[in-house]
């Protein structure tokens, strides 16, 4: 999937209202300044992390373009939340339920029909939403995040927004799986049909939260990648993390998924995954999560990240967010 600029750009409005520049933003995705000046396209993977670069510089999951900050950790606890449920509309139901509590700039809501469910994210009056990012990136979360509790493609029935057709909309296939998109409607809307939400769920609470923190991954990457042996990999690494306190080469996740590891190599290749690309990642979601749901030392993050010592954690995050972690804490 190639994101066009408009939508890119969208994005960056959103960091800049904040007083971080796109310059800024690129470098610390790690991307070309280059693409930025030539208005370039994207692959989803870049995309991911200037998506990355933006939440974590501004501690906002949606990327300073609502009435207030969606804090780093939101979407996990909700995600938590809904991983309790009894199938999936049980989980759909309690998705919505944790949005609407946000009482950000969009009130959620779901909607039972004869023969479908329906999603329906509406604007609260007097309320800042800068553009339509916000509403694609929830409806697409959402939808994703269904399919991952329940291990299934869940098809999309149809898609109303409530804003004109914009120059990205071409994009809008890839992204709601080829579904009718209508435009200029009341409110917005995803429906799905209501037999796959009758589907038990597969994943676990921390499962659930993995796959949150893993958050832009899940939504903007294709399905095949938000499941099956990538997952598996990141939820050993995690464990192996936590658990043990182990900085896990390829040969011991190898051996927890009981496989070899020039096969566990030779399938990450084919599913377009670097391994210590994974780890790293890995690593990073648990230093923010370490760092924002505890009061745990530097010291002591660091020995549970796998860091050697708490000057190379700090080297590290400040190459991730551009500043400190105790100065990230606060925020």
């Amino acid at each position: 999937m190639q994101i066009s600029w408009p939508f890119i750009h969208n994005m960056l409005i959103g960091a800049e209202r904040y007083g971080l520049s796109a310059a800024q933003v690129y470098e610390r995705a790690k991307l070309p300044l280059h693409l930025y000046e030539q208005q370039a396209p994207l692959d989803a993977e870049q995309h991911v992390r200037l998506m990355r670069a933006i939440t974590l510089g501004l501690g906002d999951e949606l990327f300073g373009l609502a009435d207030r900050r969606q804090p780093i950790g939101t979407l996990a606890m909700i995600c938590a939340y809904a991983s309790h449920a009894a199938n999936l509309q049980g989980a759909l139901e309690r998705t919505c339920e944790g949005f609407q509590l946000l009482d950000n700039s969009l009130n959620s809501a779901l909607i039972e029909t004869k023969d479908s469910f329906v999603i329906e994210l509406k604007r609260i009056p007097n309320r800042t939403l800068v553009n339509e990012l916000p509403i694609e990136t929830i409806l697409m979360v959402f939808h994703r995040f269904i399919c991952w509790l329940g291990d299934i493609q869940v098809p999309i029935l149809s898609i109303s927004l409530d804003y004109i057709k914009p120059i990205q909309s071409p994009i809008y296939s890839d992204m709601f799986l080829h579904a009718p998109i209508s435009y200029e409607k009341e409110t917005n809307r995803l429906e799905l049909p209501k037999p796959a939400l009758a589907k038990q769920l597969v994943r676990s609470e921390e499962q659930a939260m993995t796959w949150a923190r893993r958050t832009p991954e899940g939504i903007y990457l294709p399905l095949a990648k938000t499941r099956g042996l990538a997952l598996d990999v990141c939820l050993e690494i995690e464990k192996l993390l936590t658990q043990q306190h182990l900085w896990p080469h390829m040969h011991q996740i190898a051996a927890q998924l009981d496989m070899p590891e020039y096969s566990l190599r030779r399938r990450l290749k084919q599913e377009g995954f670097d391994y210590i690309q994974l780890r790293n990642q890995v690593r990073q979601d648990l230093v923010i999560k370490l760092l924002t749901n505890t009061q745990l030392s530097l010291e002591d993050i660091a020995h549970q990240s796998g860091f050697s010592e708490a000057s190379a954690l700090v080297r590290a995050f400040k190459s991730w967010t551009g500043m400190p972690p105790n100065r990230y804490r606060q925020r």
